[in-house]
């Protein structure tokens, strides 16, 4: 046989053409109702009076009916009804029922062509779509032919459509596809509302709930994991998921006593962490250095206190905790930050050689650096003073760029990195460079070009850069440069708990920002004290960001470089008409292969 989806066999009559298979497909008959379940528990279905059983991940034929409209009921083996729907069958093709549209139901696209020239197959799923549904395909829950005969005349690739009911269920729906968070996270809220199991339950709320997040839904996923809160048998896992919605719908200040009570009720190592998740720093750490005592290998513990003696520039016990955790190989998810840490710790304690190696013994077994990790060396290789910045962007360079390419590059890389007066290449036509040289000097005219900037014209940021200019940007209440910098960042959300900070000084929502984010969120406090006229808080806010960042990154040195902005002339305000694309590989945030 050829092999599937490339080839064909050529005969007098016909042609023989294979495809790329796929199994797990199962027989029908046409015309067809089919019940489908992918409910975590059994349901029988009520089809004009008769029922039928369908277990979890199964399919059943109810049998033939005629087009036109049908009453479902779905309940649960006690009688809870689940769902009822008016199906409206159709005469021809595959009519199918999904209770509450649980079920991933795939639909494939078998291409059939000569020798080598047939496409692989195209695959769509519907997981969260409509109960009910009629599906337009060849083969309706059976394995498509490996070859089909097409006659000698025809010409081109011929196609043939499938559908399979896949397994795993809701599971399977809500970890294999992020289309349609909302979708997604509906279908999981009403699940939970049939689902017997505590254990699946609290699946599913996690499932839903951080689907509502994503959505943008963060009051929705509040509403729904909050019973978790009252569940003996919430995990520690589950804990976290609830406190971060919590957080990310600006309400976890509603937790601190609850999760106080709970550690002074119990006094364990848990119940130490998730507390301290939601103290302040110096709390926090008091906490756990108490709860070490008892669990003194407890890696949750640690987490705690890296990240509270990192917010706390206490760089020499943050030296000493960054070691521990790169010397726990068990813990290689929390190393990266760890190594980031021990760096800003080592630059701080004037010890920027040693900092200089740590980076590049991890790097160097990499291919290529990605830019953050260039703009990270080449700002500890500033510090040391060790190291000239070119040997930095070499290693960022590709042998295969131009030399126009690698003039681009070099501007860019300067201008992100901070280097002073970065000489702009001729060739460097581009609207993006007006906005990223801006935001060097002038944040109102960098947001002013920001919102005058077509949708379909690409920004070049750094996440350190987006994050500082983001800070401003809801400093000032610039919704539409907010809207353009937002998809350059991680861990913004909505910006509820971390504006904020901008507000009152709240710091709960600066807890698990991004250090990036806690730097030009200090910087945006900072302007926005000096803007009422408290120059001694301004002051000291200045003072705490240089302290945490001893590398110099952007936001300290934006507190010199913005402090003599200029208001814009009116020939600079304009939104250069040019037009331009960067080399391949010049994105920020991402790795030069």
């Amino acid at each position: 046989m050829a092999n599937p989806g490339r080839s064909a066999t050529l005969g007098a009559a016909a042609v023989a053409v294979a495809m790329a298979m796929a199994g797990g497909w199962y027989g029908c008959t046409f015309n067809q109702l089919h019940l489908v379940n992918g409910l975590p528990v059994p349901v029988v279905v009520e089809v004009k009076g008769t029922p039928h059983r369908v277990e979890p991940g199964a399919r059943v034929e109810a049998g033939r009916f005629h087009a036109g409209e049908l009453e479902l009921v779905a309940r649960r083996e006690d009688g809870q009804e689940v769902e009822r729907v008016t199906a409206s069958l159709a005469a021809s093709g595959t009519n199918v029922y999904s209770v509450l549209g649980a079920a991933p139901l795939t639909v494939g696209t078998f291409f059939y062509g000569p020798t080598g020239t047939a496409p692989e197959p195209q695959v769509t799923s519907s997981c969260a779509g409509p109960s009910f549904r009629v599906y337009d395909v060849d083969h309706p829950f059976e394995e498509p032919p490996a070859t089909i005969q097409v006659s000698s005349r025809t010409s081109g690739t011929q196609r043939r459509t499938a559908l399979r009911l896949d397994d795993g269920g809701i599971n399977r729906c809500l970890a294999g596809t992020r289309v349609d968070a909302l979708a997604l996270a509906e279908l999981a809220a009403k699940v939970t509302a049939v689902a017997p199991e505590p254990d699946v339950r609290r699946t599913l709320l996690r499932y839903a709930g951080d689907a509502f997040a994503r959505a943008g839904k963060p009051e929705r996923a509040v509403a729904l994991v909050a019973p978790l809160l009252e569940d003996p048998k919430t995990t520690l896992e589950d804990h976290r998921l609830v406190q971060d919605l919590f957080r990310s719908a600006g309400r976890s200040r509603e937790l601190l006593e609850r999760y106080q009570a709970r550690h002074e009720a119990q006094h364990t190592a848990e119940s130490a962490y998730l507390f301290a998740r939601l103290a302040e720093p110096t709390l926090a750490l008091a906490t756990v250095e108490e709860a070490l005592q008892k669990a003194p290998e407890d890696g949750w513990l640690h987490r705690v206190r890296l990240w509270c003696l990192d917010l706390l520039t206490d760089w020499p016990r943050a030296l000493a905790e960054a070691e521990w955790f790169l010397a726990h190989r068990e813990l290689e998810d929390a190393s990266a930050w760890a190594r980031e840490v021990k760096v800003r710790a080592l630059v701080a304690q004037a010890r920027g050689a040693e900092a200089l190696e740590l980076l590049e013994a991890g790097l160097d077994a990499q291919p290529r650096w990605a830019l953050e990790d260039g703009i990270l060396v080449d700002r500890v290789a500033r510090a040391a003073g060790v190291k000239p910045w070119t040997d930095v962007l070499a290693r960022l360079s590709r042998p295969e760029d131009s030399a126009t390419e690698k003039e681009l590059f070099r501007y860019f890389f300067e201008v992100s990195a901070g280097w002073p007066s970065p000489a702009r290449p001729a060739q460097a036509r581009l609207e993006a460079f007006d906005v990223l040289e801006a935001s060097r000097t002038n944040p109102t005219l960098t947001l002013s070009r920001l919102e005058a900037l077509p949708a379909d014209r690409e920004l070049y940021f750094t996440p350190e850069a987006a994050w500082v200019l983001l800070a401003e940007a809801w400093r000032v209440g610039n919704q539409k440069a907010t809207a353009r910098l937002t998809g350059y960042v991680q861990g913004a959300g909505d910006g509820t708990e971390l504006k904020r900070f901008l507000g009152d000084g709240d710091e709960a929502g600066l807890r698990d920002a991004p250090p990036q984010a806690r730097l030009a969120l200090l910087l945006a406090r900072a302007r926005a004290l000096s803007a009422r006229g408290d120059t001694e808080g301004a002051k000291a806010l200045v003072k705490r960001l240089e302290a945490a960042d001893p590398l110099r990154g952007l936001a300290v040195q934006a507190v010199t470089a913005w402090e003599s902005e200029a208001k814009p002339k009116p020939e600079a305000e304009r939104v250069l008409q040019r037009s331009g694309s960067l080399p391949e590989g010049l994105k920020a945030g991402t790795r030069r292969k």
